[in-house]
């Protein structure tokens, strides 16, 4: 284990003085926040004032002035056209954002034309909502009613949704729980990337026999894997302090949510979630020959882990169904699964307990399956290893060092 410590330590101290790796560990994520911070806000003084125009044919000669009234306080200003051909030239000319054409006849049927430069635009929903309000308020009163005794009576009807089976969520818990499984899906498939080429140049450079004279392969092996854990870690803290001061702008009460349970266990998923994945990267690092071989397959290892991101929808709307918690107990999947699960119900204590001693008895059979594969494989030069050749290797005794 002293062998793993010392070779954790030098590949930490080696990769973070790399400057890429510097920069994405914090000038990266400064830049992000201050893009999803500073852009809204710059976007939302430029719009403020201002205004669209929208041309408005009214053959019915009363809409237009209550349609008026109805988007006083909107970015909507209407202008009275009589001709049509002139207003389809604004229109065209950008001079109009869009034409309204309302009509009798359209009106009988329940509808009203919009003309838009380009088939991709469409009517804004606050210009369709006024003019059917305008509509019934005109309406009503040729009826000789009151539209502001009438329209409170046929008003829209919302449902509100009160989940009653268990206690209520806020906003910052579904953030802190869900940003922390996205980070750590995130970190994993990066970091184990780079695992699996640091593997992949041990194994292809003659220096790695005076190495393992030394200390054995499983230390070796074990010892790149926490190496860039630790650094993984620090990556994943850097990114999720700077997230939670950017989401305080946008959820105040975020802070809150961050128990020591919450973090515990997220801790306690990214750590043995990172280990899993990191040995099946350093097992695929230990069967190829070289990083021009790992380019054409580190696409599909990549997916194992993303998988839970795929079907997230399924997992938020049924957290507690058989097949989730199924999932749940699969170590490739366990550690983005549970995170999920934690930040929509409310998990049992068992669970977490057998969840994590499953991810934790995978990371040590895989690691140990790494070792081995890594121990032979290192001999072969220029050859990537075949599944009968891996499986042989397997049935052989482990070497007394190993």
């Amino acid at each position: 284990m002293h062998g793993s410590l010392q070779v954790a330590a030098w590949e930490f101290r080696k990769t973070i003085r790399n400057r890429a790796v510097l920069v994405s560990t914090f000038l990266f994520p400064l830049l992000l926040v201050a893009l999803s911070v500073l852009v809204p806000v710059l976007v939302e003084r430029i719009g403020a004032d201002r205004t669209y125009e929208i041309g408005v044919v009214d053959e019915t000669q009363f809409i237009l002035p209550v349609l008026e009234n109805e988007l006083a306080d909107t970015v909507y200003r209407l202008r009275a056209r009589d001709d049509l051909e002139a207003a389809e030239e604004e229109l065209l000319a950008g001079e109009l954002v869009g034409v309204l054409i309302i009509s009798e006849e359209g009106l009988a049927h329940g509808a009203a034309e919009y003309w838009v430069r380009r088939a991709e635009d469409s009517p804004p929903d606050t210009v369709a909502r006024a003019l059917t309000k305008a509509v019934q308020e005109t309406r009503l009163e040729a009826a000789g009613l009151d539209p502001e005794e009438v329209l409170p009576l046929t008003a829209d009807v919302s449902l509100l949704t009160q989940p009653r089976a268990a206690p209520e969520r806020t906003v910052g818990d579904l953030a802190v729980s869900m940003g922390l499984a996205f980070l750590l899906v995130l970190a994993t498939l990066i970091i184990g990337g780079v695992v699996m080429n640091s593997v992949i140049a041990e194994k292809t450079s003659r220096t790695v026999e005076i190495i393992l004279s030394s200390i054995s392969p499983r230390e070796l092996l074990l010892g790149k894997v926490l190496g860039y854990g630790v650094l993984g870690i620090l990556q994943v803290m850097v990114w999720a302090a700077v997230g939670l001061v950017a989401a305080t702008r946008f959820l105040p009460g975020i802070w809150t949510a961050l128990t020591p349970a919450v973090v515990a266990t997220a801790l306690a998923y990214f750590v043995l979630g990172y280990l899993f994945v990191s040995s099946m990267y350093a097992l695929l690092g230990a069967v190829l020959r070289d990083l021009q071989s790992s380019s054409q397959v580190v696409s599909w290892i990549a997916i194992i882990p993303a998988v839970p991101l795929f079907i997230l929808s399924f997992i938020i709307q049924f957290p507690d169904a058989g097949w989730v918690r199924a999932m749940a107990h699969i170590p490739p999947f366990t550690a983005a699964t549970m995170l999920f699960r934690t930040a929509v119900t409310d998990v049992p204590v068992w669970e977490i307990l057998s969840t994590l001693a499953v991810l934790a008895l995978a990371d040590y059979l895989l690691v140990r399956l790494a070792a081995k594969v890594f121990q032979v494989g290192m001999l072969m030069y220029g050859k990537s290893a075949t599944p009968r050749e891996v499986w042989r290797w397997l049935r052989h005794r482990e070497g007394a060092r190993s």
